[in-house]
């Protein structure tokens, strides 16, 4: 009966171990993902809103995007109007 309790606990053990890795992954590809994403956005971002500023709008707007929550802090959303000829 011993040996069968132990016999549990290293197949929970093993099967926890295998969960967190799952886990792992998973949070390292969304930070992929993320960063990834924050930097393609920071292109257009930062020589409009400055250093800081543009980061923070592009990492602020890959982290909406990748949750799909829609949330932006601009008017128009991620669309920026054409410039417009005078």
């Amino acid at each position: 009966m011993v040996h069968l309790h132990r016999s549990t606990q290293t197949g929970n053990q093993s099967a926890m171990g295998q969960l967190m890795k799952l886990v792992r992954t998973i949070l390292n590809v969304v930070a992929v993902c993320v960063i990834a994403d924050a930097a393609a956005l920071s292109i257009t971002f930062i020589p409009q809103f400055g250093l800081w500023q543009g980061l923070w709008e592009a990492l602020f707007h890959s982290i909406s995007a990748f949750n799909n929550a829609g949330f932006s802090t601009f008017p128009t959303g991620l669309f920026l109007s054409p410039p417009t000829r005078s």
